[in-house]
């Protein structure tokens, strides 16, 4: 832009040099003062613009410092949410094993439930046979007790009717031997007592006393005793057996109240039989409702799960189809039913039990829900599976959210760049502006020309001001176009974040409440049966292949011996396995150890080279600490980055003066007629001009008709969301008047599902009802049965009974007949209770019957009505459905229209891009001048760094010579101090250095074995020297 400046200022200066030859040395000084402004003017511009980069430049590098702060705490955010994914995962795979094992403990609770229901009702069984039995048993032994009473009860009853009528015939044969009336057999005793004290002795007439019984022979006074003692021998028998009669009659009162008790009993036992039979049909009842519950809850998990993945959704369907399907629940066990009957005055229990479930239908419905389960299992397996992709998914997606963002704040830095530039140059063109409008017109031809010349410079600066800036709006264009598909594509991102999140807690909160049923079932377990050591820790749960191959062997060897007990056994492994680990522990912190031993070198080589590297650049010496600790490094890359701009700006100052000599040798070339060349320039320029006013005029048509596409293409827009805003609340409303029908017909179908179940459950009561009122009147027919035989057979008895006393027949005859009376009372009261129950029963179907009815009735008209609801509704929507179509259609058309214009104004916008490439092309030139200053940088910092090596490998060299001379040196006195030990041919080395010392070790080691012989020799003291000891030797002997 600033070289086809710079040339059409040369060749205007060229030619105002050659036309006015008169004046050429105050024109050529004037043009090259105006040149020399126009130059200034271009080097303040370009150092404002440098300036400018300069300052983004710092602001971007502290943006970027922000940056990688704001990316390391999203980098610790991922980590912490991959951490907590990681938990979630093991804790839903803890949560499967958990459940797992709650489903396997169910199967066992179930079988040991079902085998625990099944040895309970047969114990049921049996103990009602045992009651049965004893119960039949007392009632044979009281009825043969009752039996043996009557019996005796007769017999007393005929001897005290023959010893009454041997009385009586006795006091009418006295009363007529002794000739007086006698009323009672105490008179008759009281007379012969008298007798007996008178000595009155009465002789018997002959007829008489042939007539008179053995009985009364010779009277006496030992007979009368004789017979006074019978007499009370007799009483005494009457008296003790009416007392045992008595006593036979209370038997049979408390054998009657016992029978009643026993009963009583017995049904009580029978009862609680009933109410524990119900109470394990109820538990068995709510273990099936809490697994259908559960399968449930699990189907709707797995219907949510399935719900997400929108491809696999076809897939998924026919599966959820067949796991929806409804499980059989297995039928109650029906409690055993004990019907009484009435025989012979007492009752005998006979059980009529309806059969429970058979344990092969039982095993077929275990295998149903372990089946069931299985494919839960496998399906929440899926689920999982789809989790982890969602997971994996959400990575690459936040991943893809960093680049966005990164690339979306370079283009926000580049915009901010392009509108520093646009506003200088808009400022530019204002002072240019204002220029040209202060300035006068000039009269002579001096001032004529320089007006021609600013002319020709401001129109020139004007054509490419304005090609820069319609470059650069296409590009804030394009930048705000790329700007909003990436804040478009941040919200989705965002939306799917949000959602996956969503799912997340979801998972969570299925997996605690899933936790928490385990829990329960746990609880349950553990409240029904009590588990031993080989139930909670078989021997198969030691082993893992999760360790290394040796440890698994130790585990299992633990493990199989049978001799330990779990926690001895525990202890084993714990050792085994903290044995291996420490072991590898110290393996690690051996590893670590060198390791550490490695960073220090590290640490030292580094620290040299920024030591180095410091000097190189600021001449101060910065150690590691400082470069750590201090944030020394901005410093250095500052110093870095100056050098290198400094460089840059050389570099283009000498290329910018290579284009101004070329441009000047390119003009002043070797040619000899100057004026036509002056001349053919000045056509040249004006023929330039005419078409710039033409271009000129053509750009401001394209701009006003590209404005007015502009505004077209927003009116169209707006439309357009209009009419899509008027169907989608359109839609939405037609979506809730949908939803609200579809409402109400899940309404009605509930209510009419509840009459159903209601008709249902009132045709089982009456079907109930006719079925006890039947065994009523079963069991009411066989008790006038048994009464009518107990009557029969007792009347038979009595007629056998009356052959023998017609007296005593015919009190038991009205007795019967009294009884007979009572009977046939009760078998009416029976035939009315029974007529009154077939009335009660008739009114009970006519009343189902009319409600029966009326329920048809009702559901029929709500049917009808309901059908006329639906045929309203369609009808108003298809006519809705049809206005809808007809706005489409309109909306269709205008919609093409739309299209069409839009076409067109890509298509001048097309044009404008293609004027755009031209600017791209020259951009990419200057990207490759920076690209070759960039390399040129590089293989300086190269260079710098081989010389730093350089300096660094000379002083480690020269380090290590005076290292080598120091150990030299160190040799050099121990074989001047030993050189006793020192053999002067060897070369002084380690190795000599070594055989000085280990002789005068040993040289040592032996005098100071010497010296200790020679002070046990003298008896030198423990602070006595060896010269002392010796000497005083020397002196005593």
């Amino acid at each position: 832009m600033f070289d086809s400046g710079s040339d059409c200022d040369l060749n205007t200066s060229v030619n105002a040099s050659n036309m006015d030859s008169a004046t050429d040395a105050q024109l050529l000084a004037e043009t090259c003062g105006e040149q020399l402004q126009e130059e200034i003017a271009s080097l303040t511009k370009q150092n404002n613009i440098l300036r400018a980069q300069f300052e983004q430049a710092v602001a971007l590098t502290e943006k970027m410092e922000d940056v990688h702060k704001e990316n390391e705490q999203l980098k610790q955010q991922i980590r912490e949410l991959n951490n907590q994914k990681q938990d979630l995962v093991r804790r839903l795979e803890i949560s499967t094993l958990a459940q797992n094992e709650a489903a396997k403990k169910i199967t066992e609770e179930r079988q040991s439930m079902n085998a625990q229901r099944e040895s309970d009702v047969a114990i049921i069984q049996k103990e009602m046979e045992k009651t049965k039995k004893s119960f039949q048993a007392q009632n044979d032994s009281l009825y043969d007790q009752l039996q043996a009473s009557q019996s005796a009860n007769e017999q007393l009853q005929i001897a005290q009717k023959t010893l009454q009528g041997r009385i009586e015939k006795m006091l009418e044969n006295a009363s007529h031997y002794l000739n007086k009336d006698f009323q009672s057999f105490d008179d008759l005793a009281s007379f012969f007592e008298k007798q007996a004290s008178q000595g009155f002795i009465v002789q018997e007439p002959q007829e008489t006393a042939k007539n008179m019984p053995l009985l009364f022979g010779q009277p006496s006074d030992d007979r009368s005793q004789e017979y006074e003692r019978k007499i009370k021998s007799i009483k005494q028998q009457l008296k003790a057996e009416i007392a045992t009669n008595k006593e036979l009659v209370h038997k049979l009162d408390l054998a009657s109240k016992n029978s009643d008790r026993v009963e009583a009993q017995h049904k009580n036992e029978i009862n609680n039989l009933n109410t524990k039979t119900a109470q394990l049909n109820e538990e068995h009842a709510q273990i099936v409702r809490d697994l259908k519950r559960k399968i449930s809850q699990l189907e709707t998990k797995l219907a949510a799960a399935q719900t997400k993945p929108a491809p696999k959704k076809e897939a998924i369907k026919p599966i959820v189809a067949a796991q929806t399907q409804p499980v059989q629940a297995p039928a109650p066990v029906i409690a055993p039913r004990i019907i009484v009957q009435p025989q012979q005055q007492q009752q005998q229990p006979v059980e009529q039990a309806r059969p429970s479930i058979k344990p092969a239908d039982q095993e077929i419905i275990n295998d149903q829900y372990i089946a069931r389960i299985n494919e839960l299992n496998k399906q929440l397996d899926e689920v999982n599976g789809k989790l982890k992709a969602s997971t994996e998914q959400n990575k690459i997606s936040e991943t893809r959210i960093g680049e966005l963002t990164v690339a979306l704040d370079k283009a926000e830095r580049e915009h901010a760049a392009l509108k520093t530039v646009h506003q200088e140059t808009i400022n530019e063109v204002e002072s240019i502006r204002r220029a040209l409008h202060a300035k006068e017109e000039a009269r002579d031809k001096k001032a004529e020309l320089q007006r021609r010349r600013d002319q020709q410079k401001a129109k020139a600066t004007i054509m490419n001001l304005e090609k820069n800036a319609e470059t650069l709006k296409g590009q804030i264009f394009e930048q705000q176009l790329e700007s909003e598909k990436q804040n478009h594509l941040n919200n989705e991102l965002k939306a799917k974040i949000a959602v996956l999140e969503s799912e997340n807690n979801e998972l969570r909160s299925n997996s605690s409440k899933l936790q928490a049923e385990i829990t329960d079932l746990t609880q349950k377990a553990a409240m029904k049966k009590e588990l031993t050591e080989e139930d909670v820790l078989p021997s198969t749960s030691f082993s893992t292949s999760k360790f290394e191959p040796s440890i698994v062997q130790q585990i299992d060897k633990v493990a199989m011996n049978g001799s330990l007990s779990a926690a001895s056994k525990l202890q084993h492994i714990y050792h085994i396995i903290s044995k291996a680990y420490n072991q590898k522990l110290q393996e690690l912190t051996r590893e670590l150890d060198e390791s550490a031993s490695g960073a220090e070198k590290i640490e030292t080589i580094f620290s040299d080279f920024i030591v180095n590297l410091s000097i190189a650049l600021t001449d101060n010496a910065i150690t590691l600490e400082d470069f750590i600790n201090n944030k020394l490094s901005q410093n250095l890359v500052q110093v870095a980055s100056g050098i290198r701009s400094h460089a840059a700006d050389e570099h283009r100052h000498a290329e910018y003066l290579q284009a101004i000599v070329d441009t000047f040798t390119q003009t002043f070339g070797s040619g000899a007629d100057v004026t036509a060349q002056i001349n053919a320039v000045r056509g040249e320029i004006e023929q330039k001009q005419n078409e710039i006013e033409a271009r000129k005029k053509k750009s401001k048509a394209l701009k006003t008709q590209l404005s007015d596409a502009l505004t077209k293409l927003q009116n169209i827009k707006s439309e357009r969301d209009e009419t899509e805003n008027q169907l989608k609340d359109e839609v939405a409303r037609l979506t809730t008047q949908n939803d609200q029908l579809t409402e109400t017909n899940r309404k009605m179908k509930a209510e009419l599902k509840d009459v159903k179940d209601r008709l249902i459950e009132k045709e089982d009561l009456l079907e109930q009802a006719q079925h006890n009122i039947e065994e009523r009147e079963a069991n009411i027919e066989e008790e006038r049965e048994a009464y009518e035989q107990s009557i029969q057979q007792q009347h038979e008895e009595l007629e056998t009974k009356l052959a023998n006393d017609l007296q005593q027949q015919q009190e038991t005859n009205a007795a019967l007949e009294q009884q007979l009376a009572k009977f046939k009372q009760a078998v009416a009261i029976q035939n009315q209770t029974i007529s009154e129950r077939e009335n009660k029963i008739a009114q009970l179907q006519k009343d189902s019957d009319i409600f029966e009815k009326s329920i048809t009735a009702r559901a029929e008209l709500e049917k009808k009505q309901i059908v006329e609801s639906y045929e309203k509704a369609i009808a108003e929507i298809t006519a809705q459905c049809n206005a809808h179509r007809s706005d489409v259609e309109r909306l269709s058309g205008e919609l093409a229209k739309s299209e069409k214009k839009v076409r067109d104004a890509k298509q001048i916008v097309l044009k404008t891009k293609r004027d755009n490439a031209k600017a791209e092309k020259e951009l990419k030139s200057m990207e490759e001048q920076f690209n070759r200053e960039k390399k040129l940088h590089e293989s300086a910092l190269k260079n710098a760094q081989i010389t730093a090596e350089a300096n660094f490998t000379q002083k480690i060299n020269e380090v290590k010579s005076k290292a080598e001379d120091e150990r030299r040196k160190l040799f050099a006195v121990a074989a001047t101090e030993f050189n006793m030990f020192f053999n002067a041919t060897e070369q002084i080395d380690e190795r000599s250095y070594k055989n000085i010392i280990q002789k005068a070790k040993s040289e040592l080691e032996r005098l100071s074995k010497s010296d200790s012989a020679i002070r046990r020799m003298v008896g030198a003291g423990s602070k006595q020297s060896t010269d002392d000891a010796v000497a005083q030797l020397m002196m005593e002997h």
